[in-house]
């Protein structure tokens, strides 16, 4: 299940400000096995069932300086309880230019944090005691710095062309 909420508030034609979040319940029901060497029994790999919120609150701020210009910035929060990761405050920001032949040319950066792929966290092995443990459960986010520039062209009121070059530093 999914919810996202977000309010803006305008205290000018120039100066936006727009909170919100985004929280997502991720539920699990995951069991795999693999055939043992011998091909006479199956082992279990995984076997969970159960779930997880991963909860993201924002905040941003845009400036229209003239008619031309716009500016972004704002920070992102992020927890996810099935690792109890967190991340407290990724900074982003972002430039747009209007131009005079409806075409636009823009720039962001920012911090980003990512889950790993869910069956990661419940993968099972067993420990010297034959007991089957779950290793990764406290694996943090991957955290990268994302960056792109991009140039958009507008040739009716329906058909415009977007590109962009993107750069993600790990």
């Amino acid at each position: 299940a999914s919810y996202y909420a977000a309010f803006n508030h305008k205290f000018s034609k120039r100066h936006i400000v727009k909170g919100g979040l985004n929280a997502d319940w991720i539920q699990i029901s995951n069991i795999d096995s693999s055939l043992s060497i011998g091909h006479d029994e199956f082992a279990i790999r995984h076997d969970f069932d159960g779930g997880g919120l991963l909860f993201q609150p924002f905040i941003q701020y845009k400036w229209l300086p003239n008619e031309k210009w716009s500016a972004t910035a704002g920070i992102h929060h992020q927890y996810f309880s099935l690792s109890n990761s967190v991340s407290w405050a990724e900074p982003r920001v972002g430039l747009r230019y209007q131009m005079p032949n409806r075409s636009a040319i823009s720039f962001g950066a920012g911090l980003h944090s990512m889950t790993q792929p869910l069956y990661q966290y419940y993968y099972q092995t067993l420990n010297s005691d034959g007991e089957m443990v779950r290793k990764n459960q406290g694996m943090d986010f991957t955290r990268s710095l994302h960056t792109a520039l991009g140039y958009e062209k507008n040739f009716k009121k329906a058909l415009s062309v977007k590109t962009e070059v993107y750069y993600q530093y790990l």
